[in-house]
C-alpha cells in the first residue's frame, strides 16, 4: 500500500512495525498520519562471503547489504541460497547476529534517517520475563551504523506479546458489528502459529489473561519435520526441512527428488492432523485451569492456514476469524499500536 506524501504525513512521527520470524521478515511502516507500507521478505542473513557467486561475478542484488559487527553481510535472503546456513532456532534469536542483520534490514528498507517509534513483539512465555523484554528493547533502542556511511536513529521502542499485533490488526478490520461487539467484550483467543513457536494471547473484556497465554513448541518447524520425516521415510534421501518449506511458501505441491517429482501434499496433510492438535490441546488445557473458553478465535501469522482446521476441531461453538495476508497481521497491528 502506497504512503500518502503529504507535506502533513511527512512532517510527522514516523512508525515501524516489526516482525522478525524464523521464517519470514515482515514489515509495516509509514507516516502516523499516512497509510502504512508492508513487505514480505525471507528470512535467511549470513556474512557476505557465504553468498554464492554469479557465473558473470559478484553477488548480484536481490538482497539487503549491512554492516554487522564491522563484516559485510547479507540479509533478506532464501536462505536455500547461502553456503553453510543454519538457521538460528532457539528462544535466544534476538541476541544473535542473523537477528541484528534483519533489525538493520528493517531500518534500511524503510528510507528513513530516524524511526520515532518502533513496535515489536516476543513470543509470549518470553514477554511474561521483564528482562528478556528490557533487554530486547534496549539492543534495538538507539543510534544504528547500518553501513559505513548510514546510521540511522531508533528513538523509542515498544515491546508487546507477538499475538497482540494481530489481535490489533484483525479487531480493527471486522465488518460485523455483532462480531465486534464479541471481541470487545467477549472471551478471544489470539493463536498465532509461527516456526518457531505457537504463541495465544487469552483476552477477555478488552484484558489480557497472561495465566491462559502461552508459548507451545509444536509450531510449523515441528510440523514440516514431520512431514520431511515421511517423505524421507518412503523415498529415502535426504530432504531439508528449508526445502519442503519453499516448496509450500512457493505453492509447489511437488518437490524434485532422485530425478522425478515427488508430491508432497498428502505427507503435509498428515502432519497438519497431528501436529496443531497438539498444541492447540495444551492452549486449551491452561485456558481451562482458569475457567476461560473461546467465544472468538482469531488466527494469524504464516502457519495460521495449517492450524485453522485444528482450532475448529478444539473449539467447535466459537466463531473462527483469520486475517486477510496473516504473515503480516503481526506488522499491521504493530504499526496500529505504534
Amino acid at each position: 500500500m502506497a504512503k500518502k506524501g503529504t507535506e502533513a504525513a511527512e512532517n510527522s512521527e514516523f512508525i515501524l512495525g516489526m516482525d522478525i520470524g524464523y521464517s519470514n521478515f515482515k514489515l509495516a511502516f509509514g507516516h502516523r498520519e499516512s497509510d502504512m507500507t508492508t513487505l514480505v521478505r525471507p528470512v535467511g542473513a549470513a556474512p557476505l562471503s557465504l553468498m554464492p557467486q554469479k557465473i558473470g561475478g559478484g553477488h548480484g542484488s536481490d538482497f539487503v547489504q549491512v554492516l554487522v559487527n564491522n563484516e559485510q553481510w547479507a540479509a533478506c535472503v532464501e536462505p536455500g541460497r547461502i553456503q553453510g546456513w543454519e538457521r538460528e532456532l532457539h528462544a535466544d534469536y534476538p541476541s544473535t547476529n542473523q537477528y541484528k542483520a534483519l533489525f538493520y534490514a528493517a531500518l534500511a528498507l524503510t528510507e528513513q534517517p530516524v524511526i520515532d517509534v518502533l513496535v515489536t513483539g516476543l513470543p509470549v512465555d518470553q514477554f511474561k520475563d521483564e528482562n528478556t523484554r528490557k533487554r530486547l528493547k534496549d539492543k534495538l533502542t538507539g543510534s544504528h551504523q547500518i553501513a559505513n556511511q548510514t546510521t540511522i536513529e531508533v528513538k523509542k521502542v515498544v515491546v508487546v506479546p507477538q499475538p497482540a499485533g494481530a489481535y490489533m490488526d484483525i479487531s480493527e478490520s471486522v465488518q460485523e458489528d455483532e462480531i465486534e461487539a464479541v471481541i470487545n467484550q467477549g472471551r478471544t483467543v489470539v493463536i498465532d502459529p509461527g516456526f518457531f513457536s505457537v504463541d495465544w494471547v487469552s483476552i477477555a473484556a478488552g484484558e489480557m489473561r497472561y495465566n491462559s497465554s502461552g508459548t507451545s513448541l509444536k509450531a510449523m518447524s515441528v510440523l514440516l519435520d514431520d512431514a520431511a520425516s515421511r517423505i524421507k521415510e518412503e523415498f529415502g534421501g535426504q530432504l531439508s526441512v528449508e526445502k519442503l518449506e519453499s516448496a509450500i511458501v512457493s505453492g509447489k505441491n511437488e518437490i524434485p527428488l532422485y530425478g522425478k517429482m515427488v508430491p508432497i501434499k498428502s505427507y503435509v496433510e498428515e502432519a497438519i492432523k497431528k501436529i496443531p492438535d497438539l498444541a492447540l490441546t495444551s492452549m486449551k488445557k491452561s485456558m481451562r485451569e482458569e475457567g476461560l473458553d473461546a467465544d472468538v478465535i482469531l488466527l494469524a501469522g504464516g502457519g495460521a492456514t495449517f492450524y485453522k482446521e485444528a482450532a475448529k476441531r478444539i473449539f467447535p461453538k466459537a466463531h473462527i476469524i483469520m486475517s486477510a495476508n496473516p504473515e503480516l497481521a503481526n506488522a499491521r497491528g504493530f504499526w496500529m499500536l505504534g
